[in-house]
């Protein structure tokens, strides 16, 4: 599984959890990029350590870096790709409380402490310049593959039933309504799995359990 979205987010947080219900490892692409003193390592060697994750059975992944070399693959070998989507200020705001909280302290995903500076503020506002359609981005490059897109709690918790439907090892992806196609996936291998009674339009048409509005009007956002 591949976790994508702009910083703050909250794909680390997403990743854990689904990492937890499908009892794979999940690994912080942060952290294979970065070193300790928030030097970047080789693009080669980035491309190795993302190469050698991606190889095994079974994975989730937290990151983006779609402009390195191993995004294309990375998303080819994934199951299900989740995007989690949030507004720019729950992202700022996120961001901040995590630095304030991780300032001179290791974070556990990077073996780093946090850093923030103006340059990935704006990295993070023009997030929506860059990618007006993210989704539609993804789906042009793996189109065979179901793309999630996680808006609310709600959405969150539907495809955590989905993943914890047949046991901690055994992923059944609900219905993908663009294409027909449901995929499964377990640990150790990968197989067809029939779709579950989740499925898209649920997503679509789900309301809010705090304030009752669409998710679309619902201020309420994923607490991740």
């Amino acid at each position: 599984m591949a976790v994508l979205g702009r910083a703050g987010a909250g794909k680390t947080t997403v990743a854990r959890r689904m990492g937890d219900a499908l009892g794979v490892p999940v690994v912080h692409l942060d952290a294979l990029f970065w070193n300790a003193d928030w030097t970047p390592v080789p693009a080669e060697s980035f491309a190795e350590r993302q190469g050698a994750v991606i190889a095994q059975d079974a994975w989730v992944l937290d990151g983006n870096y779609s402009t390195l070399p191993g995004f294309a693959e990375r998303l080819s070998r994934a199951n299900v790709i989740v995007i989690v989507d949030a507004p720019l200020a729950v992202c700022l705001w996120r961001v901040v409380r995590r630095w304030l909280r991780f300032r001179g302290a290791t974070r556990p995903d990077l073996g780093a402490s946090e850093r923030l500076d103006l340059a990935f503020l704006r990295w993070i506002v023009n997030w929506s310049r860059r990618h007006p359609d993210f989704a539609g981005e993804v789906r042009s490059m793996v189109p065979d593959k179901p793309v999630r897109v996680m808006r609310s709690d709600h959405d969150v918790e539907g495809l955590l039933a989905a993943v914890g439907a047949s046991g901690p090892h055994h992923f059944v992806e609900p219905e993908d309504t663009r294409s027909g196609l449901a995929i499964g996936a377990v640990q150790g291998g990968l197989q067809m799995a029939a779709p579950l009674a989740v499925a898209d339009a649920s997503l679509r048409t789900a309301h809010c359990g705090r304030c009752g509005k669409s998710r679309e009007d619902s201020i309420h956002w994923p607490t991740v």
